[in-house]
């Protein structure tokens, strides 16, 4: 994360240049297969560029177990 996203998401999820990711609404309702989708094609149009080039499964997995810790802090 901290390598990967924390530059437009906030070193915390908090936002920046991209939304926040604590508390998610998008995150929450989204598959593990459906947000491994979204990272590997990014959002067209906006600053989100996939990681299909920048980062492995196991490295995208991981940053999906990562993001889904975060649907839970108040």
């Amino acid at each position: 994360y901290s390598a990967s996203c924390a530059a437009c998401h906030g070193v915390q999820g908090e936002g920046g240049i991209g939304t926040a990711l604590l508390n998610n609404t998008f995150i929450q309702e989204q598959t593990n297969a459906g947000l491994m989708q979204f990272l590997l094609d990014g959002r067209p149009g906006t600053a989100m560029a996939g990681f299909a080039d920048r980062l492995d499964e196991k490295q995208l997995a991981d940053l999906i177990a990562f993001l889904r810790l975060w649907q839970s802090i108040p």
